[in-house]
């Protein structure tokens, strides 16, 4: 299907010059302002440097996310390394897939409530056990903090002592 729109002169001398510089024919270099424009719209939270960076410019949405997930930030709390650093190679494998899960999609774990507002926790399996991992995702920043890790027994109580 296409669509025909009639376009300002300012606005096609525009393109001529801007795809002049990047090798690009005028019509295409529209085309590229409305893609990037409609990547903006799906992903308000995402800086326009990192819509417009040339590595993501054929790759569309799926290179958004992946850019998001290489300038994501995290950050540890010492209640977390403290676990972290006291687990073996296995189960820090465990917890290091849980968080790169996490830098896919940080929505992904159950948001709280109450005392634990703005916390969230995401269940994953180490060791054929049941684990919970405690985090905030700061969308503006795009930083993961790591909070606490643990088994459910106690988890709540020491994660709310620790805020």
């Amino acid at each position: 299907m296409t669509t025909t729109v009639e376009l300002p002169d300012e606005l096609i001398i525009e393109a001529y010059r801007y795809g002049n510089v990047y090798h690009r024919s005028a019509p295409k270099q529209i085309e590229y302002w409305s893609r990037i424009g409609k990547i903006a719209e799906e992903n308000p939270d995402l800086p326009y440097s990192f819509i417009t960076h040339p590595a993501r410019q054929t790759g569309g949405i799926r290179s958004v996310r992946l850019w998001r997930e290489l300038m994501m930030r995290i950050k540890q709390k010492p209640s977390f390394q403290r676990v972290y650093k006291k687990l073996h190679a296995r189960q820090r494998t465990d917890v290091d897939g849980a968080i790169r899960t996490l830098m896919e999609d940080p929505k992904l774990g159950e948001g709280k409530v109450g005392d634990l507002a703005g916390v969230w926790v995401y269940k994953f399996k180490m060791n054929k056990q049941l684990a919970l991992l405690a985090y905030t995702f700061e969308e503006t920043t795009i930083t993961l903090t790591l909070l606490a890790l643990g088994q459910h027994e106690n988890f709540y109580r020491g994660l709310k002592k620790s805020l």
